[in-house]
């Protein structure tokens, strides 16, 4: 007989990129089986997802994954609080720099100055022109 696996899943936010985030276990043996962190296709993607696995029930505290999971005939699903689902949070943090390196993202903090800074020329050239404009408006 086929194993069934269970799975606590989530859509979790890096940066400006959604992933789907699934760890699943064996229901015999209760360990970690196998573990999944895709960029998010959609619901339909994460449910063919978790069927490719063998996943037969699943955690979320996503509602709209929760909602696409008990529309499926095969996978059933409970929608719970967000600390019964915390792991798949922990897990994007955990790997937060290989996953940012995998995505191309930048963290915030790695933002340099000078780019945040070049933003504030652009603001006192234009209030510059603005004042320039008006003294020519006003002596004419």
């Amino acid at each position: 007989m086929n194993e069934r696996y269970f799975a606590i899943v989530n859509i979790e936010q890096l940066e400006r990129q959604r992933l789907f985030v699934a760890n699943i276990y064996g229901d015999r043996s209760g360990h970690l089986t196998n573990r999944i962190i895709v960029a998010f296709d959609g619901y339909d993607a994460a449910i063919a997802r978790l069927k490719e696995a063998g996943v037969r029930h699943v955690w979320t505290s996503n509602r709209r994954l929760y909602g696409a999971i008990i529309k499926d005939s095969v996978i059933s699903g409970e929608l719970k609080h967000r600390t019964e689902t915390a792991e798949t949070a922990r897990e994007v943090e955990q790997d937060a720099e290989v996953l940012r390196d995998i995505f191309g993202l930048r963290a915030a903090d790695e933002l340099k100055p000078k780019e945040v800074g070049g933003l504030l020329k652009i603001r006192r050239w234009i209030a510059d022109q603005l004042i320039k404009m008006a003294i020519k408006l006003g002596g004419m």
